[in-house]
């Protein structure tokens, strides 16, 4: 038992350390992006869960949202997943505002299986999935209309707790 809380302490410790090493004073990294002004309001679109449950504009109500594009079927969506957790481990210092931030893969598969397996993996991301229509209604009403090249990061989109595009992060 002392060797298993030592062991934890240990790793606590470590982490912290580590993480202060790399963000420096240990401040939560500032993003550069573009505020929108006056902030644009999503139009009524329904998304699908990875349950296949509807998710539209109410559901996005309540928290600040961080939106990205992705293809679940493609390997860019690694990096995309990979750069949601590294968002979410950066606030990892401020547990109140990780709570407040959903993240949220939309992707343009219906691949429901692959879908409930990453959630189950990485229950700190919501995916969504939509047809191509609502899809580029959605890209349109936040200013993207295109999928994004391979190489290109993609672009992050925040949504206000009003459901309101705020900032886009290119």
């Amino acid at each position: 038992m002392v060797i298993a809380l030592a062991t934890v302490g240990l790793f606590l410790i470590s982490y912290q350390w580590g993480s202060q090493y790399r963000h420096g004073d240990a401040r939560t990294p500032v993003l550069s992006g573009i505020l929108i002004h006056p902030p644009q309001t999503l139009p009524d679109l329904v998304l699908k869960d990875s349950q296949g449950n509807p998710f539209g504009r109410t559901e996005l109500s309540d928290r600040w949202s961080l939106i990205v594009f992705t293809n679940l079927g493609d390997e860019s969506a690694r990096r995309d997943i990979a750069r949601l957790v590294e968002i979410h481990n950066r606030l990892a210092d401020r547990p109140r505002l990780q709570r407040l931030l959903r993240l949220l893969l939309v992707s343009n598969d219906n691949m429901p299986k692959l879908a409930a397996e990453l959630e189950g993996l990485l229950p700190i991301i919501d995916l969504l999935a939509a047809d191509a229509s609502t899809l580029s209604n959605l890209r349109a009403a936040l200013g993207t209309q295109s999928e994004r090249e391979h190489e290109a990061l993609p672009p992050l989109f925040l949504i206000d707790p009003k459901s309101r595009l705020l900032a886009f992060f290119p």
